[in-house]
């Protein structure tokens, strides 16, 4: 990896941020095609060089919880995009893919990579962070930020990232003395039970629960509902269409005795239907499913 080291002294919270997000992506890409994704460039960039090598970039902003009140933006071509999507589409069996499909992919490489972030944040910062719900957005005119560049080890996929972090959380990263390895595992530090329900809306599991972990319960795949008169489900033959309430976007739900518990995309696997979970419904929402 290569960078100004002068400019990254002056930087060093941001830069860890930087190390730390590519090493989560990589991880998430890695877990996916079985490649290994890493960081090979990591420049510092004033505002005008940063603005010319994200000229053709889309962003993402990513906000996270309390305390930070800060965001992480991230910029991709839509060239970079499609190539890590279709690369990942591609490992699970799906060729042919849509550009849209593709970035479709990609953008869940981001969520996955910038929830593990959160963690490595809360580690540094001595409490617990979450990621909120991010969305497309402009450029970010007069700021400095990094460019990164990640390949494979044999070179087949060479991308580039832009990473920009707002002030407040540049502001909290730069208040920490130590900064860990960027290699190093992040682990969220112990709180009391109490305190550790009222952060995430958890609950410990009931004794209880001992008895029936071994049961076995259906599982079912929702990709979406509708409701017809009697008379339209009379009328269904051989070759009718039902329209349901969900787009080809939306993620299918994952239903376990007749309760959602999770949300994913659909994937293939070996010439199986699999789904790939993007989101876990709350642990206490879970369990009083089940109890």
């Amino acid at each position: 990896m290569t960078a100004s080291n002068k400019e990254l002294s002056s930087a060093q919270g941001t830069a860890w941020l930087a190390q730390a997000w590519a090493r989560r992506l990589g991880e998430a890409y890695e877990t996916t095609t079985g490649q290994k994704f890493e960081l090979t460039t990591l420049e510092a960039l004033n505002p005008s060089r940063l603005e010319t090598a994200t000229a053709d970039a889309t962003w993402w902003e990513q906000p996270f919880s309390s305390p930070l009140d800060a965001t992480l933006l991230l910029a991709a071509s839509v060239k970079t995009s499609v190539a890590v999507g279709q690369r990942a589409l591609e490992s699970a069996g799906v060729t042919g893919a849509t550009p849209d499909e593709s970035q479709s992919m990609y953008r869940e490489f981001i969520r996955q990579s910038l929830d593990a972030v959160a963690v490595d944040l809360g580690s540094r910062l001595g409490s617990e962070v979450l990621c909120l719900s991010g969305w497309d957005a402009s450029a970010p005119a007069g700021r400095p930020g990094f460019r990164l560049q990640m390949k494979d080890p044999e070179g087949a996929l060479t991308v580039e990232f832009g990473l920009v972090v707002s002030p407040a959380l540049e502001s909290a990263l730069d208040g920490v003395k130590e900064i860990p390895a960027p290699g190093a595992k992040a682990e969220l530090p112990s709180p009391a039970p109490d305190a550790s329900a009222a952060a995430d809306g958890q609950t410990s599991i009931p004794p209880t629960m001992d008895l029936v972990l071994d049961v076995e319960l259906p599982v079912s795949i929702s990709f979406g509902r509708t409701s017809l008169l009697v008379k339209e489900v009379l009328k269904l033959t051989s070759g009718s269409i039902v329209e349901l309430n969900r787009s080809v976007n939306e993620p299918v739900d994952i239903v376990v005795n007749n309760c959602v518990i999770a949300r994913g995309e659909v994937v293939v696997v070996d010439g199986n239907y699999g789904v790939r979970i993007s989101q876990i419904i709350s642990r206490q929402e879970r369990l009083r499913n089940f109890t």
